[in-house]
């Protein structure tokens, strides 16, 4: 026999109280907000600045100011105003997943039986706050077993991570360099007898 079983929702965030249009979610990280509930948007997103890769060079990095260095997250200007600061956040992402399901499968045979059930959640996004100590090394901590070899070099300029730069409080700013991918499938039992 075979079960195949999903679901779908939205949620969208149609008004607050009449006047205001946003408020944060109670997720302060050291110095930082990455939830914003916004109408418009669905509740808890993510919000922050909106990464576009690393500068390449100082000359790339020098109109925004003495942060941005070479190697660092370049981060976009949204509203156009020629400098990045918190009036370029945006919401960057939602925790909520587009479709879960689950699969159940059993399978009889004489006086054996094989069952399993698989589950899975797609289009749901996470925000990795652990980057601030694997990646950023917030305080004198380990790092990921890659960060050296997968940082930004002038030769290496489209690395996994930001430049090796302790000072590097610019890259450290939430943005969707903080996202990633929460979609995933699972093997929840497995059952023999």
């Amino acid at each position: 026999s075979v079960t195949l079983n999903g679901s779908h929702y939205k949620n969208k965030i149609v008004e607050i109280d009449g006047v205001s249009t946003f408020f944060y979610g109670p997720g302060l990280i050291r110095d930082q907000n990455p939830i914003i509930n916004q109408v418009g948007n669905p509740i808890g997103s993510f919000y922050g600045l909106v990464a576009d890769g690393y500068y390449r060079d100082s000359a790339d990095a020098a109109p925004w100011g003495t942060n941005a260095k070479a190697g660092r997250i370049k981060f976009k200007d949204l509203n156009g105003d020629g400098q990045i600061t918190g009036a370029d956040r945006a919401v960057i992402g939602s925790p909520h997943p587009d479709f879960t399901g689950g699969l159940d499968l059993a399978v009889r045979h004489g006086g054996w039986e094989f069952s399993a059930t698989v589950f899975g959640s797609f289009g749901n996004q996470i925000f990795n706050v652990q980057k601030y100590w694997e990646v950023f090394r917030y305080f004198d901590t380990n790092v990921r077993a890659d960060r050296l070899t997968e940082s930004w070099t002038p030769t290496h300029q489209n690395a996994k991570y930001p430049k090796l730069d302790a000072s590097d409080s610019w890259s450290r700013q939430f943005s969707s360099y903080w996202v990633e991918n929460g979609s995933y499938v699972r093997l929840r039992s497995l059952q023999v007898g």
